[in-house]
């Protein structure tokens, strides 16, 4: 055989390896739930206030305990070990030598080369004092959820997905949509998502220096020994993520003074150097383009680099509804998905010619709305080309989903929504206000106020001047846009809002419009890429001046749910006429910016952002597409 043959077969033989080693702690983690009713804490901190203050003075740790790895050796035939551990002292103390410096198999995947004895996690304090920790390829999945603000979020960023955080005794809790947290523990029956088709161990990576403390197997703390906040939120997303950010982790800057940062990202393990402590990291491994994994139910699975993000964030959330198939987990590399991620330094001089080449709808007035039988107006945007999306370098918000720039042509006129749809429409079709800021809803406190809420007890006029003067009297927020609204629930109403007699009768059904129509309408022949400065409150939807295709609150309301599943690499190959979005049903597409409670903010409009259909928000609402048989 040619040696090719043998370093594939020998990788062959250490992926084997490495998922038999899940396996045996998928059968741990299950004898942990039949012995204690749930699986075991990604780790337990019992006290906030104490903290290892590192060398590098921007950096700390919250002292750790135990962690999930150590509270399975039982289960793992480490009795011996696990009995020499002692659980009321740190980690760090020296009592606990013997467990963080133990070499287990059952923690080595053998294609690491940097698992070796000689390169052990070196954890060197303020006091010089160093602590050693022998390395571990394996972590807990502690979620895929964003990690930087907690739920709601605010009006230019929506978090439907967030990480969690109470402060309990001394102690703080944090958990996220993953099977273990901080001081957290769940069950099976927290488990939403099946067994089968939720992930609870993910391959780590060791270190690629002592400074490194990526994969060190009883470290509880996030890339030691847990990964977490790497699904479509965030910039360490899915396994073995190249982006420059990536793993925000103790001993980053340290490992890039050593190494040089080339260096580091040559080796794919990209970190951010000037985040101080732990928050996040993404799954890693040396296996060619991809990364094992251990669902709950013991099963073992290669996940493919390329994996459709969507997918990789739902099988690392316990909170998913949707049916999920893992036919996607090891597909093929995408050679226009790698060209994508390989983009983000492209100049934005190609922008110009984009623009040039497109033929843009002249500027003329806008069309006279319509209104339906419940009263809600529509206004026909007429067909042409744009260009969609953000230039790959110099844009405000580094996110691939937004790039690259392309051109779309929008081949028919539609007719689209004047307004997102109101609390006052959703409750005639609905029967329901799910709104949270409204009269009843869990927001109304917020609605009372001389500052934010300057409208109330005022008359507001609405943009058609044909129309009568809507007055708004108290709390009354009929003529808010609807939020708190589900994927699901935007495209029930339009189900039940086609199905109502009137309608029927004139042959109108309605729809979500696709992203491309949102950005579209959203733009009205503007090339700006997202500049745009407003000022605004909050405020009843007639309040929003139309923009050159009579179009109101695109980028100062709430933001939209689209029709699009979503998918970060979708711009790069999406069809230039009339393009319907990725195919997923995992996670949809949500565009908007800042609209409540602010003033002097960014219009960031050109950011798609991927939601779960089944979360809402506060933030988040839609507006629709009438179709006619002649728009």
């Amino acid at each position: 055989m040619v040696p090719s043959v043998f370093v594939r077969i020998r990788e062959q033989a250490r992926c084997r390896q490495c998922q038999d080693n899940l396996r045996r702690m998928g059968t741990a983690l299950e004898a942990h739930h039949q012995a204690h009713n749930q699986y075991p804490p990604a780790a337990v901190q019992p006290n906030r206030g104490a903290v290892w203050k590192m060398k590098n003075p921007r950096e700390s740790m919250v002292v750790s305990h135990t962690n999930w790895a150590i509270s399975i050796l039982p289960f793992m035939g480490e009795e011996e070990l696990a009995n020499v551990f002692d659980p009321q002292r740190p980690i760090s103390d020296p009592a606990n030598a013997t467990v963080r410096m133990a070499e287990l198999p059952w923690m080595t995947c053998s294609s690491d080369t940097y698992h070796r004895a000689d390169n052990p996690y070196r954890c060197v304090l303020s006091s010089e004092e160093e602590i050693t920790y022998a390395r571990g390829n394996y972590g807990i999945n502690a979620g895929s959820n964003f990690v930087y603000r907690p739920e709601p979020g605010t009006p230019d960023r929506p978090v439907v997905d967030a990480l969690h955080s109470v402060t309990e005794g001394a102690r703080t809790i944090k958990w996220g949509n993953g099977i273990a947290g901080i001081n957290k523990s769940f069950s099976k029956k927290d488990i939403v998502n099946g067994l089968a088709t939720t992930v609870a161990i993910d391959e780590l990576r060791a270190g690629l220096a002592s400074v490194d403390s990526r994969g060190t197997w009883a470290l509880g703390q996030y890339g030691c020994s847990i990964v977490h906040g790497h699904g479509v939120h965030s910039d360490a997303t899915g396994p073995n993520s190249r982006r420059l950010g990536s793993d925000d982790i103790i001993g980053c800057a340290d490992v890039v003074e050593l190494l040089g940062y080339p260096e580091v990202i040559r080796n794919g393990m990209a970190c951010h150097r000037w985040v101080p402590g732990a928050r996040k990291a993404s799954p890693r491994s040396m296996h060619p383009a991809g990364v094992n994994v251990l669902m709950l139910d013991g099963s073992a699975h290669f996940v493919s680099d390329f994996v459709d993000l969507s997918l990789w964030h739902v099988i690392h959330s316990r909170e998913t509804v949707e049916e999920i198939s893992l036919d996607g987990l090891a597909v093929e590399v995408d050679l226009e998905a790698a060209a994508a991620a390989n983009n983000a330094g492209r100049d934005v001089g190609y922008l110009k010619p984009l623009i040039d080449s497109c033929a843009t709808p002249k500027p003329r007035p806008p069309s006279r709305p319509f209104a339906n039988s419940i009263g809600m107006k529509f206004v026909k945007i007429p067909a042409g080309e744009f260009v969609m999306g953000l230039p790959d370098k110099g844009k405000r918000v580094a996110f691939l989903e937004a790039t690259p720039a392309h051109v779309v042509r929008i081949t028919k006129p539609f007719l689209l929504g004047v307004y997102s749809v109101t609390q006052e429409e959703y409750q005639t079709v609905m029967d329901r206000n799910p709104s949270w800021f409204s009269s009843t809803g869990d927001g109304r406190d917020e609605l009372q106020g001389d500052d934010t809420h300057e409208f109330l007890d005022q008359q507001e006029r609405v943009n058609d001047k044909d129309d009568k003067t809507v007055r708004v009297r108290g709390n009354d927020t009929r003529s808010f846009p609807v939020e708190n609204v589900s994927w699901y629930d935007a495209v029930e109403f339009c189900r039940q809002l086609s199905e109502l007699p009137a309608e029927k009768k004139t042959g109108r059904r309605y729809r979500l419009p696709t992203e491309a129509e949102w950005e579209y309408a959203c733009r009205a022949g503007s090339t700006a890429q997202g500049d745009g400065w407003i000022n605004h409150l909050s405020k009843p939807v007639y309040r929003d001046k139309p923009n050159a295709f009579g179009v109101c609150g695109m980028c100062s309301s709430v933001w939209g749910w689209c029709s699009d599943g979503y998918s970060r690499y979708y711009y790069a190959r999406s069809p230039r006429e009339d393009p319907q979005g990725f195919s997923s049903t995992y996670i949809r597409v949500a565009r908007g910016s800042e609209w409540i409670f602010t003033r002097d903010v960014h219009c960031q409009s050109m950011n798609p952002w991927g939601f779960p259909p089944h979360e809402k928000s506060r933030f988040v609402g839609f507006r629709v597409v009438c179709e006619t048989a002649t728009p």
